[in-house]
C-alpha cells in the first residue's frame, strides 16, 4: 500500500503533470457499481480511473482542453483569473441555485432512505432498476415509532446559510445539508419525511437552500 500526498496547485493551469499517467477507461461490467448505486442502469456507461481500479482510492484527474479560436472570457475580472483568490480576483455572476440529482426524466430523486427504529437504523432504497428503467419504490413509513430520512444527492453547493423543505407540499426538516468529503461536488442533503404524507403516492420534493429553490425531484409514498 503507497500513500501518494496531493500536489500543491495541481488545478492551476500552469501546473506540470507530464508525469502523470493518463486515465484508464473501463466498462460498467468491470467497475460492478454496487452499494447505492447498484439499482442504477449503467448499461452503455464509461468509467475513467487510474490503470488499478481495485487497489487506488481517491483520484484527482486533469483535463487539458485547448482554447477555442473564437474563444471569449465569460466573467469579469480585472486581469488574469487567480482561482486561489477567486472571491478577490473576480466579479463572477451570482451562484446559481443548488440542484438535485435524478434518475430518470420523470424527476425521481437520486438517493436511499435512512431508517430510525429506536436505536437502530437501516438503510432501504426508494428506486429499482428493471428492464433498463428506472422506477419509484413506494415508501414505507412504518410504524409510529419510527423516522424515515431522504439521503438526496445533488450539487452546486456553496456555504450553507440556510435550508428548508417540502414533500408534497408539507414542510419537512432539513436535518443536514453540506458537500461530501472529501470534496467531489457532490452534496448530501437529509429530509426528514413527515408521517401525515402516508398513502399520498407520488409527491413532489422542493429543497431551498440561502432562498434558492433546487430543482424538484420525486419520491413515491405508500
Amino acid at each position: 500500500m503507497e500513500y501518494t500526498p496531493i500536489p500543491a496547485n495541481w488545478y492551476a493551469v500552469d501546473f506540470d503533470d507530464s508525469s502523470w499517467s493518463a486515465a484508464t477507461e473501463y466498462t460498467a461490467a468491470r467497475v460492478a457499481p454496487d452499494g447505492d448505486y447498484a439499482s442504477y442502469d449503467f448499461s452503455g456507461a464509461k468509467f475513467i480511473w487510474t490503470d488499478d481500479l481495485d487497489l487506488d482510492n481517491t483520484v484527482i484527474f486533469r483535463y487539458t482542453a485547448a482554447k477555442p479560436p473564437n474563444y471569449t472570457k465569460t466573467w469579469n475580472a480585472d486581469g488574469d483569473l487567480d482561482i486561489t483568490n477567486i472571491v478577490n480576483e473576480a466579479k463572477l455572476a451570482a451562484v446559481p441555485s443548488p440542484s438535485l440529482f435524478q434518475v430518470n426524466r420523470d424527476g425521481l430523486a437520486t438517493g436511499y432512505l435512512t431508517r430510525v427504529r429506536g436505536t437502530q437504523q437501516f438503510t432501504e432504497q426508494f428506486a429499482q432498476s428493471s428492464g433498463g428503467a428506472t422506477t419509484a419504490i413506494p415508501i414505507d413509513l412504518g410504524p409510529a415509532g419510527d423516522q424515515v430520512y431522504l439521503v438526496l444527492y445533488g450539487g452546486n453547493l456553496g456555504t450553507v446559510v440556510s435550508a428548508t423543505a417540502t414533500i408534497g407540499g408539507v414542510s419537512a426538516q432539513v436535518a443536514y445539508a453540506g458537500n461530501l468529503t472529501p470534496a467531489n461536488g457532490v452534496a448530501q442533503f437529509n429530509i426528514a419525511i413527515p408521517r401525515s404524507l402516508a398513502g399520498r403516492g407520488s409527491v413532489d420534493v422542493v429543497l431551498t437552500i440561502n432562498g434558492k429553490a433546487a430543482n424538484t425531484v420525486s419520491v413515491s409514498i405508500k
